[in-house]
Formats: C-alpha cells, structure tokens, sequence
C-alpha cells in the first residue's frame, strides 16, 4: 500500500485502490466487463478484504515492536500507555520505580498519570508510535507544524521528544528541509521567545507541585533516553540512582543560568550605551589603522595608536564595570 495513504479513511484507501486497478485495466477492458458500476460492484468486496487485511497487519506489527521495547528505551509517558494497552505490570513497576528515584508524593505521582491519561484516552491504536516514541521522528521533510502534536495534546514525554526533533533540525538539516518544514521548526523552538512546549511543561509541573530538584532530574533523564536511543550514544545511563541531579547540581545549574542571565543583561545595556558604542566604533577604527601601520612598517605610528586604542578600551571597561555592578 502506498504511503501516502497511510493516514486516509478505510472508504478513500478502497475507492483509490479500486480506481488504481480500473485505471491498469483500462477504459476499453472496463467497457466490455459491464462499465464502472459493475466493475465497481465486483471489486468493491475483494479490495476491501484487501485493505482491511493489510490494516490488521500493520497493527499487528506495531503491537509487536511497541510491546518489545526494553524498559529502559521507553520514555515515562509511554510507560503509562503501554500499560493501559498491555495490560502488563511491568510497565507500571518500572514507572513507579522512577516516581521513587524522583521522590514524589502519593499525589504527584495521582497528578501527573491522570494528566497523561487525560492526552491518551482519545488516541487510536496504537496509542503512540510503531517503534516507539525515543525511534519516532516529528519533523521530516515536508512536515507542517499542523502535523505534529500541539503542546496542549502532547503527553509529557512527547513535549521533549518534539522540542529535540526540532533543535536537531534546526542544527543538522536546515539546509536541505522545505520551507513548511523549516517554519513548524522554529515555531517548536519559539524563535526569540520560550518554546510553547517547555511554557506548557512547565505549567504542567507547577500543577503538579514539583520541586526544583525533582523536574531537574525528570528532565535530565527523558533527555538521556534520546540521547542514548534516538542518537545512538548506547552507553549513556538513564533513570539510576546516579543519574538524578543532586542539591550541588542544581545549585551550580542555578549559578551558571544566573551568570548567563546577568551576561545577557549586560549585552543589552551595552547596545544601548552611546557612549560605549562610540567609543567602540572608534576603537575598531584605530585598529584598521594600526593594522595599516604594520602593512607600512610605520613603527612609531602603530605604537601612538596602540597607546590611545588601549586608553579607549580602559574607557570601554570602566563603562562595562558600571552596567555590571547597576545589574541586580
């Protein structure tokens, strides 16, 4: 069966496949069995068994490979879809046993399954993905952003795998992706402000009520599953107890995001200080001319220039030291 008609209504994939062999037949060949509505009558039966054989083995197929993933290549969400569709406790120890490495409550680990169940209810066989959601990829060629999952219908774990799709994309394959695809990219990634995937993850786990050190280490952990499954890096860990982020972790995370944010902050002023900018311009200038100056052997001329282009940048951090300090 062709591809493209892998998301059709079962009638469309029948009426296709029906006009597709009228179509090899021919126009004289259907004329002299009767015309189209007979042909149609005598093929109608034939092709849908066809069709709905071949949708019974793709489901099959897809049971199988969802069914036989290892635990740990299985994001948290799907733990909780595979054990609605298997029935099988396994997936349900495996995920109660990451609530444990998270330390959560009777009523965060309540919260957080019933926001997930809430996604999957609705969501045909199977409920995912046939190889799973860390083999699964959101943005190929030719996707739009109206194909994928808005943050809204994302399970948990769907939110990552589709913001890492994206980030990869952006990184490994703009150069040859389309537009369309390209443009639901960075509507993934948010362009100049927050992704909407990580806004609505971290509205979720403000409902949730988890703390600072527990979504470290759930974030921490989903991202290592891709890392390991996704792009191939096998002998990456993932959920253990040496994995989670420790107090000391997350301390040093918050002083680095901290340092970046104070970074950033003194980038902004800068731009708009006018007398840094002058200062700066003018000093890029005496630097073309001390590079002139060595091209003409002009020794003493390099050596004044170098004495007022360090004086300027004396001038340049004395402004820099001032924004620095004024930055809360």
């Amino acid at each position: 069966m062709e591809e493209s008609e892998g998301k059709e209504p079962l009638e469309e994939k029948i009426r296709k496949r029906t006009d597709r062999v009228k179509s090899i037949a021919g126009n004289q060949a259907v004329k002299v069995l009767g015309g189209d509505s007979i042909v149609d009558k005598a093929l109608k039966p034939i092709i849908t068994e066809q069709v709905k054989g071949e949708e019974g083995e793709k489901q099959k197929k897809a049971a199988v490979s969802i069914e036989g993933l290892p635990l740990a290549d299985c994001m948290t969400s799907e733990l909780i879809v595979l054990h609605r569709q298997f029935k099988d406790n396994k997936y349900q120890e495996e995920l109660q046993r990451r609530f444990d490495l998270l330390g959560l409550t009777d009523e965060q680990r309540e919260l957080f399954e019933k926001s997930e169940m809430e996604r999957i209810k609705d969501r045909p066989f199977p409920a995912l993905y046939p190889t799973g959601l860390t083999r699964h990829y959101f943005l190929m060629q030719g996707v739009g952003i109206e194909d994928i999952p808005t943050p809204e219908q994302c399970l948990s774990s769907e939110l990552f795998a589709i913001f890492d799709d994206a980030h990869a994309a952006s990184v490994r394959d703009h150069h040859w992706l389309p537009e369309r695809t390209m443009n639901a990219v960075k509507e993934v990634l948010g362009g100049n402000k927050e992704s909407p995937y990580f806004v609505e993850y971290d509205r979720r786990v403000e409902e949730w009520g988890w703390t600072a050190l527990q979504i470290s280490s759930f974030n921490k952990n989903e991202m290592l599953i891709l890392w390991r499954v996704k792009w191939r890096n096998y002998g990456t860990k993932t959920w253990r107890k040496e994995t989670m982020v420790t107090q000391e972790e997350l301390d040093e995370e918050k002083k680095k995001a901290e340092e970046a944010r104070r970074f950033w902050k003194e980038v902004e002023e800068l731009e708009k200080n006018e007398e840094y900018i002058k200062k700066a311009e003018e000093a890029k200038r005496l630097g073309q001319e001390m590079l002139e100056c060595r091209r003409k052997g002009d020794e003493e001329g390099y050596n004044q220039k170098l004495k007022e282009y360090s004086r300027l940048h004396e001038e340049m951090d004395k402004i820099r030291k001032s924004i620095r300090d004024s930055i809360k």
